[in-house]
């Protein structure tokens, strides 16, 4: 199943952010995959954090309503992004790190496959 997902003037402290084409998406989730370390990890976020920051959001909104519930992960998505938002991308990495297995399914389902990825890389996958 695919979904489309169109985002339009999205602003953030930094600036407007872009949302990644599919290619683009692509790219980063195997930059992030042949990631060797946590600071190379650090690194290709750092380069992309508009476009991270756009999937935290879009991930935390959507589990706000599917998993109100789920207020540690919820809580763990809110200091990521908020990390991101800051230019933080050791924060924004280092807050995914334990996420529950359930939230990269949840991410993957709502279309926001690299934060999907940048936590299944801290899980060791």
């Amino acid at each position: 199943m695919q979904s489309k997902q169109t985002m339009k003037n999205i602003k953030s402290r930094r600036g407007n952010v872009v949302q990644l084409s599919k290619g683009q998406a692509k790219q980063l989730m195997s930059n992030i995959d042949a990631a060797g370390d946590v600071r190379q990890m650090i690194d290709i976020v750092h380069a992309n954090l508009g476009a991270i920051e756009a999937e935290l959001t879009k991930l935390r909104s959507e589990m706000q309503h599917s998993s109100p519930g789920a207020t540690a992960e919820l809580k763990r998505l809110e200091k990521a992004e908020v990390a991101a938002r800051k230019g933080d991308s050791s924060g924004a990495v280092e807050n995914l790190k334990g996420a529950a297995k359930w939230v990269v399914d949840s991410a993957t389902k709502v279309g926001t496959s690299v934060v999907a990825k940048l936590i299944e890389k801290q899980m060791g996958f």
